[in-house]
């Protein structure tokens, strides 16, 4: 079944197995995302890290030392580096998954391991960088679904937002088991679990891993709307 959309001859020479217009995504086009129920307006910065230091248990070396930064809302941060030099570690304490050996954190004025756990996903909204890990549900709705808090999930605002991540992504229906999705559906699912509660910051590990280059593109183009009309 199906079709074939290209046949093309290599250059037996050529180092260049790229197909550009297999991968062009330049006619899909992304309405802006649904209004409504918006992230308040801070007045104050999304993060301020403050000398914070960390070292897993029972290691000789420690991994993060003294680390400073602000940011505002809105601005966007990549965190770059080699591996094994905390990266990940840094996502998992702004988080509120770990705690600092020494610093302090604030996200929203307030340290992440304070901010109570059935809403601490409307403030931070974490991509781990395997979905393996992410995912625990057993439908792609009740995975979605669980970060949003019990008593908004009746508000039509999640649905439309829910709606309009699937017309841009090929997600299975919601009653499919999130665990027998491909890899890259199962990083789709997790990014869209960390977005759907609009947080006021969005935390996202290699969000591109394992994805096609059209899907890497519709990251990208989400990212810059979120930033755009949620201000995150």
């Amino acid at each position: 079944n199906g079709s074939l959309m290209e046949d093309r001859t290599i250059p037996e020479d050529s180092d260049d197995f790229s197909c550009p217009s297999i991968f062009s995504d330049s006619d899909h086009l992304i309405e802006p995302p649904p209004a409504g129920m918006e992230p308040v307006t801070l007045t104050r910065p999304a993060v301020e890290v403050s000398d914070i230091s960390f070292s897993y248990p029972h290691s000789e070396k420690g991994l993060l030392k003294d680390v400073n930064f602000v940011l505002n809302p809105g601005e966007v941060l990549v965190v770059r580096g080699s591996n094994g030099s905390g990266k990940t570690t840094l996502l998992h304490l702004l988080a509120g998954r770990l705690r600092p050996s020494r610093g302090s954190i604030r996200v929203c004025g307030m340290p992440p391991r304070e901010i109570p756990i059935e809403c601490r996903s409307e403030v931070c909204g974490l991509l781990f960088q395997d979905p393996e890990h992410h995912i625990l549900k057993d439908t792609v709705g009740g995975e979605i679904y669980s970060a949003v808090p019990i008593e908004s999930r009746m508000n039509p605002i999640y649905m439309k937002r829910f709606d309009w991540i699937k017309s841009i992504f090929a997600l299975p229906s919601r009653s499919c088991d999130p665990h027998i999705a491909s890899r890259g559906q199962k990083k789709i699912i997790a990014f869209v679990t960390a977005l759907i509660s609009a947080p006021h910051l969005l935390l996202l590990d290699e969000p591109e891993l394992g994805l096609d280059p059209i899907q890497r593109n519709k990251i990208i183009r989400i990212l810059e709307m979120v930033q755009r009309y949620w201000g995150i």
